[in-house]
């Protein structure tokens, strides 16, 4: 950051290492929030350990649940210990695991802390839907994903970027941005934040 100047870091979602919602991480997102830093929480990572994607007979099944369950084990861990709420300022982007799966999440995160919050989720203040609405939380979005009109009244169309995927072997751009600027159910202000504004805000670019 202060010599290469660069703008983010990465954190693998799978792999051998503790949940990232753990207290040995805290040293990291206390050091990441003084810089400015934001972390990008990736999909899938250099090791797939604990994800159990060895269970499935062909590389078809295993990178359809990979990338989305990754991501959603983490984004469980650290809104669950409350590294938003002891960490205000930290920006966390979830990526390459697409948006329209959150607001089910979220439901499903508010039904547990409902339940069992007080007494398992102690150092939430809040409702998780909320912490993760809280305007330092991201995640990048598909093109092509079927309800990204609806899902961002719910995530809230501010914390959405898009990601191109380049130079990954199954990216679709540049044909994915010219996909999202012919959606009718996205406006164009929505597109102008969702294709520039959100992410210079989330890397520190504006």
């Amino acid at each position: 950051m202060t010599e290469l100047r660069l703008v983010a870091a990465m954190l693998a979602a799978d792999g051998g290492h503790p949940l990232l919602g753990q207290r040995c991480y805290w040293p990291l997102y206390e050091e990441a929030e003084r810089l400015g830093c934001p972390l990008a929480v990736h999909a899938s990572g250099s090791h797939l350990g604990g994800a159990g994607v060895e269970r499935f007979p062909r590389f078809i099944q295993a990178h359809t649940v990979s990338h989305p369950f990754g991501i959603m084990r983490q984004l469980t861990s650290i809104v669950f210990e409350g590294v938003p709420e002891r960490f205000p300022n930290l920006r966390l982007a979830f990526l390459e695991a697409g948006v329209t799966w959150v607001p089910f999440w979220m439901d499903r995160m508010d039904e547990e802390y409902e339940k069992r919050g007080a007494a398992e989720a102690p150092a939430l203040s809040r409702k998780p839907s909320e912490v993760i609405r809280g305007g330092t939380v991201y995640f990048s979005l598909e093109a092509g994903e079927t309800l990204l009109g609806p899902t961002l009244a719910v995530v809230g169309e501010d914390q959405v970027v898009y990601a191109s995927d380049y130079p990954h072997w199954d990216c679709e751009y540049p044909a994915s941005i010219a996909q999202l600027q012919r959606r009718p159910d996205v406006t164009e202000a929505q597109k102008a934040k969702l294709l520039a504004d959100n992410a210079c805000r989330l890397y520190g670019l504006a």
